[in-house]
Order: structure tokens, then C-alpha cells, then sequence
């Protein structure tokens, strides 16, 4: 398998011209053991990053972590470098698409793996030096910009983690009295809407639309990841409260706010599995609870997983989504357009 000799010198000609103009943010510490250390050209995205892992800063607990420095340049030549990708012997592993219509390529060669993100992003991870390094388009400059943590961000932590024995779960999550209520749907399916309402309801939140699962110790786990909401102004005619809070995104169709300033102190840490609700909306009907059979949920779970990394990695996450599925309860829920009664629809169930 070709080791890409050639493009790993020209990252470091990259690299080297930039070095003079990389700036060092503080470290993040985010679970499971996983420390962030992040230089950047562009101070604008330390904003970005900031507001994204807003919960994840200050010191750790732990005495032992691992460690990953993100390097973030501009791609001065990025038809080159895809070039240069596509012309190699690297597999090509996956191919699908980010917030549902941002183009992904995810390669495999003997000295790194390469995810290209809208044909004009690229992430080269390299883990044996504990390091991933970013050539991102310029026109991607923005304070406040979505794609940098969707498009950038998020594959290179779900990596990480993969690599540590730990997913990212895509589906939104609340927990009460120390039980996770996992919330999977498609995007549109009222994941956001629903744990918000569950949140001014009392329960605590998890995530909105990423929740980490892993183990502490031999437990398996489900960890918070309260990164920003992202919502739709079709969601905040559902909850007032949070128009003069949100703030527009980089020209994407969302808005945005982080969840303890409406609710503080309302981000649970972690909880043990719960129940597993496979959820969509029923317009102009009414909600509706229905036990589903062990086989099913493990259709339903898988076909909403994301299998792109080596084989181990996978055999780990196939491994980790059985158990979640054998620690659950399993149900389908259908959501009216009114909200009202949910809750304890969903207290009930618990019971």
C-alpha cells in the first residue's frame, strides 16, 4: 500500500510556512480521558471552539490522558491535495454525507487515515503522534461557523474516541434519577424539540444531538456531551423563552445557544442505560408508546450507526451497540404536534 511519502512532505511544507502564524489554545478535557490541544492560524476559530466545548473546559479529574493536538492551516492548493489523495492506494473506506448534504470521503493507507470534507477539507490523522492536522479552505473563516464543528470537529473527536473505546451515539438524551432516555430518529425526527421539552419538564440533560457511550470501569455508560443546541425557528415557536437567546450560525439555516443558560445546572454528567425510544413525528395524531422486539431494535440501532474506521474499530463499536441494546428497554415513539402530556407519557414508561 502506498505510504504517501510524497504528501506527507508536502504537509510539512505546509506546516512549516505556518508555523510563525499558529497561535495555542488551553486544553479541553473531554470524556473519556481524552485531552484536546488545539493550534490554529486563525485565532477566529478559538471562538468556535470555545462556544462548542463550552463544558469541557478547566482541569481534569483524572492523573492519566490522552492526548491529541489538532493542527489547523489553510489549503492553499486543495485541488492538489485531492488530487494527490484520490491518485494513491489508500482505500477508500466510506463515503456519505455530513448534516445531511455536506460531502465525506474516508481513506485508509499504511501511514494515516484522510477524511476530505466538501472536497476541500482535509483531516489527516496520524496516531502515532497523537496528531491530527487540518487543511481547511479559507472561505470557511467565519467566528461563528457550523461547518468547522459539524464538518471538522465532530469526525476527528468520533475518531478519537473510536480509538479509546468509546462512540458517539447520534441521537439526543436525558436522564432521570440516574437512568438515560436515548432519543433515535433521523434528523427532523423532533430529537431537539423532544429533549428540551423533557428538560423544562425536570429531566436533566445529555445531549442534544450526539451522546458518548463508553464504560467506567466494567460499566457501560452513557456519558453527556452538551455541545450546543441547534435549532430551527420551527423549534423556538415551541419554547419563547429562547428567542432573544439564540444567535444565527455562519449563514447556516439554524440557530444556536447553550442549554444551561436557560436552564442552569440542568447537564447531567452521566447515567446508566436506560430506555432506548426510536422516535418520529405523527402529525395530527396522538403520542403513542409501543414495545418493540429485541431483533428490531438491533435493526433499527445499527441502521442508524456509522461504520467507517478499521475493522477492530468497528468489531469494538458493533461490540459496544450490542451491549447498550442488552443494558435497555427498547420502544418507538410517536410524537404529535402538541407536546403537551409527553412527559409523563414517558415517566410512565419508566415506571
Amino acid at each position: 500500500m502506498n505510504s504517501y511519502h510524497g504528501l506527507l512532505s508536502e504537509l510539512d511544507r505546509i506546516r512549516t510556512r505556518y508555523s510563525p502564524f499558529l497561535k495555542t489554545h488551553h486544553d479541553y478535557f473531554i470524556h473519556p480521558s481524552l485531552r484536546l490541544q488545539i493550534h490554529s492560524y486563525y485565532a477566529g476559530y478559538f471562538e468556535v471552539f470555545d462556544r462548542f466545548l463550552f463544558a469541557f473546559h478547566g482541569c481534569p479529574e483524572q492523573d492519566e490522558y490522552h492526548g491529541l493536538r489538532i493542527t489547523i492551516c489553510p489549503s492553499t492548493s486543495s485541488g492538489d491535495l485531492f488530487d494527490r489523495i484520490r491518485s494513491g492506494e489508500a482505500v477508500l473506506k466510506h463515503r456519505g454525507t455530513i448534516s445531511n448534504h455536506v460531502p465525506y470521503h474516508f481513506y485508509e493507507s499504511s501511514d494515516m487515515d484522510i477524511a476530505v470534507v466538501n472536497n476541500d477539507t482535509f483531516i489527516f490523522y496520524r496516531y502515532d503522534q497523537a496528531e491530527a492536522f487540518v487543511c481547511i479552505d479559507k472561505k470557511h473563516e467565519h467566528p461563528m461557523n457550523f461547518y468547522v464543528t459539524q464538518c471538522v470537529l465532530t469526525p476527528i473527536l468520533n475518531e478519537c474516541f473510536r480509538r479509546n473505546r468509546a462512540f458517539l451515539l447520534h441521537a439526543s438524551g436525558v436522564e432521570i434519577n440516574n437512568s438515560s432516555l436515548l432519543f433515535i430518529g433521523s434528523g427532523g425526527a423532533g430529537k431537539t424539540t423532544l429533549s428540551l421539552y423533557l428538560v423544562r419538564n425536570g429531566f436533566r440533560f445529555l445531549g442534544d444531538d450526539l451522546v458518548l457511550i463508553s464504560r467506567e470501569g466494567d460499566t457501560l455508560k452513557a456519558f453527556s456531551f452538551p455541545i450546543p443546541i441547534h435549532i430551527t425557528m420551527n423549534t423556538v415557536r415551541y419554547f419563547p423563552e429562547l428567542e432573544k437567546l439564540t444567535d444565527s450560525d455562519g449563514g447556516w439555516k439554524k440557530q444556536f445557544f447553550r442549554i444551561d443558560r436557560i436552564f442552569p445546572g440542568c447537564i447531567a454528567e452521566k447515567a446508566d442505560p436506560g430506555i432506548l425510544f426510536f422516535i418520529g413525528l405523527k402529525p395530527g395524531g396522538m403520542h403513542r408508546i409501543e414495545k418493540i422486539q429485541h431483533a428490531e431494535a438491533y435493526r433499527r440501532l445499527m441502521a442508524a450507526s456509522f461504520f467507517v474506521t478499521n475493522r477492530q474499530h468497528s468489531r469494538n463499536h458493533f461490540q459496544m451497540l450490542s451491549e447498550l441494546i442488552d443494558s435497555t428497554e427498547w420502544y418507538t415513539l410517536s410524537i404529535a404536534e402538541d407536546m403537551t402530556g409527553l412527559d409523563e407519557l414517558i415517566t410512565g414508561t419508566i415506571r
